[in-house]
């Protein structure tokens, strides 16, 4: 993109990174949850789900209102929708890998399907502001390889540093969750 969300309007960017921060918490709060409950688990799956797709969505959303100068018919509202879908679903089979056993091939997997979730609302949201794509291809894998390495960090620091309480991990990685999210953005 041209320019930057925070330069054309800090205080917008700041309550997206704001709901960035509280969507993921509540994505891992209701993972953990989901992996202690025995009833309800579709529900809070679901919600886990929602939660993350909408954490990954949300900064993307606001780059999109933020930065096209071109007036709202230059919107394509069926490419937003669909992007939301699409972080949805990919965020859901993520968290479905790791809700049945946390070991570290499901931890990459899920690490896998968010950064592949920020990816293509990326792409979707430039497509829905019919712009074209160019990219570097070492500045695209650089991106992305950092992003998922946030990622599976943040979900093995929850699952996998069992001396600590999973309260005081929760954190811990939802900021490392929201800072690849965030640096999604930046980076490409």
């Amino acid at each position: 993109m041209e320019q930057s969300i925070v330069a054309s309007n800090p205080v917008l960017f700041m309550i997206a990174a704001l709901l960035i921060i509280m969507a993921c918490y509540t994505a891992l709060d209701l993972l953990t949850t989901l992996l202690t409950i025995k009833r309800y688990k579709r529900l809070v799956y679901i919600g886990s789900s929602c939660s993350m797709g909408v954490a990954i969505w949300t900064l993307n959303f606001v780059v999109i209102f933020t930065l096209d100068n071109s007036g709202m018919a230059a919107y394509n509202f069926s490419t937003i929708i669909f992007s939301l879908a699409l972080a949805i679903a990919l965020a859901g089979v993520g968290l479905l890998a790791i809700s049945y056993k946390t070991q570290v091939l499901q931890i990459v997997f899920c690490g896998f399907m968010f950064t592949m979730a920020i990816l293509s609302n990326y792409i979707m949201g430039t497509s829905s502001l019919n712009h074209s794509l160019h990219f570097s291809p070492l500045s695209v894998f650089s991106t992305l390889f950092s992003i998922f390495i946030l990622f599976v960090a943040a979900l093995a620091i929850l699952f996998y540093f069992n001396k600590l309480s999973q309260s005081s991990l929760k954190p811990v990685s939802t900021l490392l969750m929201s800072g690849a999210i965030i640096e999604g953005y930046y980076l490409f």
